[in-house]
């Protein structure tokens, strides 16, 4: 796929194969077209020549939202007046899951990100990492079929970022749902 902005071609040519269950990084430094990648899967821009296909299926036409895609952004986009749990509820609401069953994939999915029993918390009552892990909950909590990690790691400290990046793993090699992350940092594309 390529993304052009004006004369500016911010995705040129980008072609590969995920299989299935795999965990890829795709480094590079500030400006050379990684989010735009990632948006371009997720819906939110249209390439302006290729195709995405997601399972075999040509995407470029549907709507985000009708793409089983989970996303981690920089800026977490959590709901600072919502709860823990009605955070990763949300997605689960927005697809008209069966409400009866939705407390109980709430707190599996708390469980998985180590948070069992914070789903009452607001999220300013979370730590940085705390909150990191409700981002990674609410975006798989709906079984996507792909993860998209946007370099989520980058605004917590060295330790903490560290850490997550293990989760991370864990979390993927435990679902075992395919994931891309994209990421500046060489040390974290490492891990």
């Amino acid at each position: 796929v390529s993304m052009v902005f004006g004369n500016v071609h911010a995705v040129k040519s980008a072609s590969f194969d995920l299989p299935k269950g795999r965990f890829l990084t795709i480094l590079g430094p500030s400006g050379s077209g990684k989010t735009t990648l990632l948006r371009m899967i997720a819906g939110f821009d249209r390439p302006t020549g290729g195709e995405i296909f997601i399972n075999g299926q040509p995407v470029s036409a549907v709507p985000p939202h009708g793409r089983a895609i989970g996303m981690v952004f920089q800026k977490l986009a959590l709901f600072p007046h919502m709860t823990a749990g009605e955070n990763v509820a949300f997605p689960l609401k927005m697809r008209r899951h069966d409400a009866r069953r939705i407390p109980e994939k709430v707190e599996r999915y708390l469980d998985l990100v180590r948070l069992g029993g914070y789903g009452n918390r607001r999220i300013n009552e979370l730590s940085g990492g705390q909150q990191q892990r409700v981002a990674i909950a609410r975006a798989l909590v709906f079984e996507p079929d792909l993860l998209l990690l946007d370099e989520p790691l980058a605004a917590l400290d060295r330790k903490l970022r560290e850490e997550m990046q293990l989760e991370f793993r864990r979390i993927q090699k435990e679902l075992g749902v395919t994931t891309i992350n994209v990421t500046h940092d060489q040390r974290e594309a490492l891990v």
